[in-house]
């Protein structure tokens, strides 16, 4: 009997501990997303460089998979934007971090 309650007790500190440090990283990822968008938002290409893994491959809308040295030539080359354009804004609602 002792065994089983020793058992449960270790399970229990395993489960709270694992569940912390989740809270934990979910909070660091939701950071460095909202960093990761407010650089964007500004046509940052470092923030970008920083952000995507150098192996990515992503799908756009139209279907045209791209790498990350495409993403990256597409930041760099946009044009700057002009007093008179509006402001964009990339943000980030109802955020939920899967580990």
């Amino acid at each position: 009997m002792k065994r089983l309650a020793s058992a449960a007790v270790i399970i229990l500190m395993m489960t709270c501990s694992a569940f912390a440090q989740t809270a934990s990283d979910a909070a660091e990822l939701t950071r460095l997303l909202n960093e990761f968008l407010a650089g964007a938002s500004r046509g940052d290409a470092a923030i970008h460089e920083r952000f995507w893994a150098d192996d990515l491959i992503y799908t756009r809308s139209a279907g045209r998979r791209v790498n990350k040295s495409d993403v990256m030539r597409g930041v760099r080359s946009a044009p700057a934007p002009k007093p008179t354009d509006p402001k964009t804004v990339f943000t980030a609602e109802d955020i939920q971090i899967q580990q």
